[in-house]
């Protein structure tokens, strides 16, 4: 409405396509030869969003939750109920997602507080054809993960050398 008719949808909808997610923000990653997608999960509303988008049965899923706040009760208001499974849980709150998802009837595969562990564990398993694997983490579990895989944006790297 701003630029009425000076507005370009195919130019609009071409700088959308070409713009790069923040990380961990539906960003895809590759570590060890394996194909991933963090999800970073911050509050409720961005939990909830994110559960809703994953697309049902064809994902294999690391759900990874820190100590970010002491209260997990955050974990209680969000909906799970649609992801059918989540092979492993861990980080410093694994016990409390596990439970979370288990009530809402979600299979969970294996529950693990160490994350490197797990997350090794996790890119070790195998897919099948058109299955992908994606990470739902809070902010201190993607920044152990990114750290211990060197996942560092260029700009951070020049930074401090």
């Amino acid at each position: 409405m701003v630029l009425g008719e000076r507005f370009d949808l195919s130019l609009a909808a071409t700088t959308l396509t070409a713009i790069k997610p923040v990380f961990g923000r539906g960003e895809t990653v590759t570590i060890n030869g394996v194909e991933l997608e963090f999800v970073l999960v911050q509050n409720t509303a961005s939990f909830q969003l994110n559960v809703n988008c994953l697309e049902a049965g064809n994902d294999r899923i690391f759900v990874a939750i820190g100590s970010e706040e002491n209260d997990s009760s955050w974990l209680w208001t969000v909906d799970t109920s649609s992801l059918s499974a989540v092979d492993f849980v861990s980080g410093s709150k694994a016990e409390d997602m596990a439970l979370r998802l288990m009530y809402d009837g979600v299979t969970v595969g294996r529950v693990d507080r160490d994350l490197v562990s797990a997350f090794d564990a996790f890119l070790a398993q195998p897919t099948a054809l058109g299955e992908r694997k994606t990470v739902l983490f809070t902010a201190s579990c993607m920044r152990e993960l990114r750290r211990r895989y060197g996942l560092v944006h260029a700009e951070l790297r020049a930074a401090k050398l």
